[in-house]
């Protein structure tokens, strides 16, 4: 048995309430979910067949993204994703201001770029991102930075996406051709969700950053 909440409220009960639920003696996980890698591996001679799954998932992911970014890979830095009249502009700014400022050695915190003559404080809304892409940025523009955002949140929501379907799967049906099959999908699915393609053309980079939804 395990402890799980089960949501039971009450004003007279100071905490939340807890029921025991029975773990399914015949589910295929029994004895270690964790194990289904290795005995996979053992039976292929011990290689580290995980490893060369993910990497080939992680090939995969790179070409979803590549489809999903186009024509991204062949002008990185000449042609902005996103529709020019959402906002796209204002978060090029925003990813060009965050490295402006950190170069200088001040916190990306204060501009007198807007308000003039007032200026005021200012809180770029993905700075996450742009700080994770500022390599990228002093090499080649914060255009580059940018687009190399939304590709990096393509790449990585398929992969994860690919990493949590494989794990579900293959704990109620072993490894397998099916399971590495249908993980393929839930990647294909998810990197071409609605929500991902709306964000990407509206130039969101904030929230088409949604690959620890699958972790």
């Amino acid at each position: 048995f395990f402890q799980a909440e089960d949501g039971i409220r009450d004003y007279k009960v100071t905490g939340v309430q807890t029921c025991a639920l029975p773990i399914w003696p015949g589910a295929p996980c029994s004895g270690g979910c964790l194990k289904h890698g290795k005995k996979e591996a053992q039976r292929r001679g011990g290689r580290p067949v995980m490893a060369g799954k993910m990497r080939a998932a992680a090939l995969f992911c790179t070409f979803l993204a590549v489809v999903a970014t186009w024509p991204f890979a062949v002008d990185p830095t000449g042609a902005l994703l996103g529709h020019p009249g959402n906002d796209v502009w204002n978060h090029v700014w925003g990813y060009w201001w965050v490295a402006q400022e950190l170069q200088s050695g001040r916190l990306p915190l204060y501009t007198n770029l807007m308000h003039f003559p007032d200026t005021g404080r200012l809180f770029f809304i993905d700075t996450f991102g742009a700080v994770l892409t500022l390599p990228l940025q002093w090499i080649g523009g914060p255009v580059l930075a940018y687009n190399s955002a939304i590709f990096l949140s393509f790449w990585s929501a398929g992969f994860c996406a690919w990493a949590l379907a494989r794990h579900v799967v293959a704990t109620f049906e072993g490894p397998g051709v099916q399971t590495d099959r249908n993980a393929y999908l839930a990647a294909v699915a998810y990197t071409f969700a609605p929500h991902l393609l709306a964000q990407a053309y509206n130039g969101i980079t904030e929230t088409l950053n949604a690959a620890g939804l699958p972790l």
